[in-house]
């Protein structure tokens, strides 16, 4: 595993521990289309830490685009948890056939004590998506060069049938997706990690 992950990994578990049974660890992982933040968010998850799998939850970038139902999502997972009367919170998932939300279908159990979203605008300082990051105990942005990361997103989405070529999915990406980008560099804010994307095969998505 790549020794960044790792530490990252081990620095959020160091932190859950000194938090008490009511909780929550929250991280935030941005950055832009095709820097691997998706990858990084599965590979923290998939990380040397104790129960893992019951532990962590992880949220997608496709329910991020809604500034407020993710504010309210990260208000409420948020809240102190209450063991005599814990409950399971609900978010939505995505269907990719109709490319809308479908609400209530995911479960955030109790069990799940570092929570981890992931998506473009989770870092974003504006009206929102700040509310919502002011609530994290870590944010982290992943940083890849534009060109790296545009020809990343445009062999996806070409591969994923998104555009009829190559050369169309990549006029597509730097319109669309790199655009969007540039934006969320512009108006980052301050995070406490910088991680630097690689270029291996776990690497090249999100």
């Amino acid at each position: 595993m790549d020794g960044q992950v790792q530490r990252l990994a081990n620095k959020a578990w160091t932190k859950f521990q000194t938090l008490d049974a009511s909780q929550r660890l929250l991280i935030a992982i941005a950055g832009i289309p095709g820097s691997g933040k998706t990858t990084l968010a599965a590979l923290v998850q998939l990380a040397e830490m104790p129960n893992a799998d019951e532990a962590i939850f992880r949220r997608g970038a496709a329910f991020t685009f809604d500034s407020k139902a993710y504010s309210d999502l990260v208000r409420q997972v948020r809240a102190p948890l209450d063991p005599a009367a814990a409950t399971t919170i609900y978010a939505p998932s995505f269907d990719h056939a109709i490319k809308d939300p479908v609400p209530g279908d995911v479960g955030i159990p109790p069990t799940a004590r570092i929570v981890v979203f992931e998506g473009l605008y989770v870092a974003l300082d504006r009206e929102g998506w700040r509310d919502a990051a002011e609530l994290m105990d870590e944010l982290w942005f992943v940083e890849v060069p534009f060109d790296i990361a545009s020809e990343r997103v445009a062999k996806r989405n070409y591969a994923a049938g998104i555009s009829a070529s190559l050369e169309e999915s990549r006029a597509r990406t730097e319109a669309n997706d790199m655009r969007n980008g540039r934006e969320v560099v512009a108006e980052r804010l301050p995070v406490q990690e910088l991680i630097q994307s690689v270029e291996d095969e776990e690497w090249k998505t999100g």
